[in-house]
């Protein structure tokens, strides 16, 4: 998983920096609107993941549960 960070996290910025040097605005100026428009894309994805529902646990069993008669092996009383 940190392998996939820093992999999303390098190709961020090398696709940052290369937006930066095709923009028509002066460098600072190009710059300042990448970081901003990261920093709004980076805010939206983190309030998608906080919203995104994740599944419940699976019902824990108690312990009442599993000595209950039905769950005991069969008597072997003899005939």
């Amino acid at each position: 998983m940190l392998a996939l960070v820093q992999l999303t996290g390098s190709a961020g910025r090398i696709g940052g920096g290369a937006l930066v040097d095709r923009l028509p605005a002066a460098d600072a100026r190009a710059s300042a609107q990448v970081l901003v428009a990261q920093g709004v894309l980076a805010t939206a994805l983190f309030v998608v993941v906080a919203l995104v529902e994740t599944p419940s646990p699976p019902p824990s069993r108690s312990a009442s549960s599993a000595c209950s008669p039905s769950a005991s092996p069969p008597s072997t009383t003899p005939v």
